[in-house]
């Protein structure tokens, strides 16, 4: 397996990281029910053979008149019977439901526009679906509750000031979300809610800049310049991933011993594995880079033997670490959690 110098471990955001000097960017608002204003249709359900899992096709429609912010969650708020349980969860609501998020185009859903995300559950009593129901949140960008911002990305200078602007194809984020990129001129206008906190302008692998918003008015039209600057890391907004792992429980009975790093449920190739650690519930941690090798597909695998007899007499909760890096060296890092059942 292909391994790099060991680094420290960086700070993550929801799908993607930043390092940018010291600006503090914050996470996006928190959603709202907006169940109201979009059409939910789902497909039947079909059986995915690598993870044994029930999976289905959720559309969702913008049937306001105002754009739909994202991230956007599908909450499933109910499947029957109770013993089938959500498997590719993102996350939990405040109410302690699971969620998946839904893939956006530059993370907003246009009135009219439909986006699909993929719902997984797992139903190892192969017991028939009766009832399944799910629910929206997001976030609607209506007139009183929006303003637009004006990015331009610049180039430093060699004393560290404002240079000149850059090109098309650099990526704009708010509040660590992907939202367009920019044009030949290095710009891109945008409507933003007025709780945005940051903006940033990134290319993988390694160019960033960052500002902080601050007291944003409906209405208003904002010019934010950005000195975009190399030196800085930009991780990729795969997720990891066991095949094996069902609810965080993995079989030490399991035949096999995948991982893979997820781009809302489509495979992020890694071509590179820089580092992996095991951390234990006692917070103690083991290097694992010789248990895990890396197969020509770009997932990472271990076989059952080598990885229990690493993992030894552990119990409780696990996380195992990845960094590693794709063919366009942007590096993807993530954390797998999970329980061991014997």
């Amino acid at each position: 397996m292909d391994r790099a110098k060991p680094s420290a471990r960086k700070p993550c955001w929801r799908v993607a990281a930043i390092l940018l000097g010291s600006a503090v960017l914050a996470l996006p608002a928190q959603a709202a029910d907006v169940t109201k204003s979009v059409q939910i249709r789902h497909s039947g359900f079909v059986l995915d053979p690598i993870t044994d899992t029930l999976d289905i096709q959720v559309t969702v429609t913008n049937q306001a008149t105002a754009l739909l912010w994202g991230p956007l969650r599908l909450v499933i708020e109910s499947i029957q019977p109770a013993q089938i349980v959500h498997f590719n969860t993102y996350g939990s609501t405040e109410s302690g439901k699971s969620f998946v998020e839904v893939p956006l185009v530059d993370g907003v859903l246009a009135p009219g526009a439909s986006a699909t995300a993929l719902a997984k559950f797992i139903n190892s009593a192969e017991l028939e679906v009766t009832r399944v129901s799910f629910t929206v949140e997001g976030q609607l960008m209506d007139a009183a509750g929006s303003a637009q911002i004006r990015v331009q990305a610049l180039a430093p200078k060699a004393d560290g000031a404002q240079g000149a602007a850059l090109g098309a194809g650099y990526a704009v984020e708010v509040d660590g979300v992907r939202r367009g990129v920019t044009d030949a001129a290095g710009r891109l206008t945008l409507t933003v809610p007025l709780t945005a906190q940051g903006v940033s302008v990134t290319n993988p692998p390694n160019w960033g800049g960052s500002d902080i918003l601050q007291d944003l008015v409906a209405g208003q039209v904002r010019d934010v310049q950005l000195v975009v600057g190399d030196g800085k890391e930009v991780y990729g907004a795969g997720r990891l991933r066991f095949d094996q792992a069902q609810q965080g429980i993995l079989p030490r009975s399991a035949p096999r011993i995948t991982l893979r790093f997820l781009d809302f449920e489509r495979p992020v190739p890694v071509t590179i594995v820089n580092h992996v650690k095991l951390v234990d519930a006692g917070d103690d941690y083991v290097s694992f880079e010789s248990v895990l090798s890396l197969t020509a597909d770009g997932t990472l695998s271990a076989t059952p033997a080598a990885f229990f007899a690493a993992v030894g007499n552990r119990s409780g909760r696990m996380v195992l670490q990845v960094t590693s890096q794709d063919e366009d060296g942007v590096t993807h890092q993530g954390d797998a959690v999970f329980y061991l059942r014997d």
